[in-house]
């Protein structure tokens, strides 16, 4: 048909809640919810440093993030920031974020027949600036106690297949592969 596979997704899960093995070595952080008047500008930031390489996540506006924010699946209690502790960042001050989805058990875009509800990690991002200081497997972790909180029992997120690192840490927080989805030109 001529189709080209240009990238493959990978579906990961994991059972809730995180357990203490899966905790080791992820420092404890201050999180708090996102407040949209406050850290739009940070949090847009942060995405944009993160997945400059990115297709879909990479290059987003304030229009675009209204339009996430729209979404009826959007509950802002699942939005989570680490503030920087540098004051020089000053409006840009989110070192890093995790947006949180919840799928209920008969939602047929994840959750196949008979399978209950899933929280998802929708998006984890944390700042260059901040790499290499554990905060990204902290937002994982605060997502993942946020979602079984909620009640919800299985995780899931998504990332690029030939993401070697963020693999490497959902494998270190008890992730493992549930799906390959490949993305086709």
């Amino acid at each position: 048909n001529g189709a080209q596979r240009v990238r493959t997704l990978v579906q990961l899960r994991r059972p809730l809640p995180l357990d203490g093995s899966s905790r080791h070595g992820i420092p404890d952080v201050q999180i708090r919810t996102f407040d949209r008047d406050r850290d739009t500008i940070g949090l847009l930031a942060t995405n944009n440093a993160a997945f400059d390489w990115h297709p879909e996540q990479g290059r987003w506006d304030p229009v675009r993030l209204a339009e996430a924010l729209a979404q009826p699946w959007v509950d802002p209690a699942g939005i989570l920031v680490h503030e920087s502790d540098d004051p020089a960042q000053g409006d840009e001050g989110i070192d890093g974020f995790c947006w949180t989805r919840i799928h209920p058990a008969d939602d047929p875009e994840i959750v196949a027949a008979g399978d209950p509800a899933l929280g998802e990690i929708w998006v984890i991002a944390t700042h260059p600036r901040v790499h290499g200081t554990r905060l990204g497997p902290a937002m994982v972790a605060a997502g993942l106690d946020h979602l079984a909180d909620r009640g919800l029992r299985v995780a899931n997120l998504y990332t690029e297949e030939d993401n070697e690192a963020a693999l490497a840490m959902y494998d270190r927080l008890g992730f493992t592969l549930h799906q390959r989805r490949g993305g086709y030109r």
